[in-house]
């Protein structure tokens, strides 16, 4: 349904935002998958958990290849750095990024 507001509700008649979409019985309320098949390879399951490449996922996002996974993570700019920061339970952060010389820096702080 599409509201004179713009906003549009699939499977709700009434959309709780510019988009929103109910689970309704279906297993995944949203997922993506390969022209003829009925087999995601991107799915969101209804406690907003995330899956690629599995469409069973146990965390909040799982990634799982055939055979590698990789994830990359860049930066078009010269001075720019990518960073990857982990926060613990009791709000500790660490940094995680590649350093001038090519080295991976593991650090206590967050990222920039």
């Amino acid at each position: 349904r599409i509201k004179n507001t713009g906003e549009v509700g699939i499977a709700t008649s009434s959309p709780s935002g510019q988009l929103s979409i109910e689970m309704g019985t279906n297993a995944y309320p949203f997922w993506i998958g390969d022209a003829g098949t009925s087999s995601p390879s991107f799915v969101v399951t209804g406690g907003g958990r995330v899956g690629i490449g599995t469409t069973s996922p146990i965390t909040e996002l799982n990634l799982d290849g055939s055979a590698t996974t990789t994830i990359r993570l860049g930066s078009s700019g010269v001075a720019a750095g990518t960073c990857i920061e982990m926060v613990s339970t009791a709000k500790t952060r660490m940094r995680m990024y590649i350093g001038s010389a090519d080295t991976l820096i593991t650090e206590p702080g967050q990222c920039k």
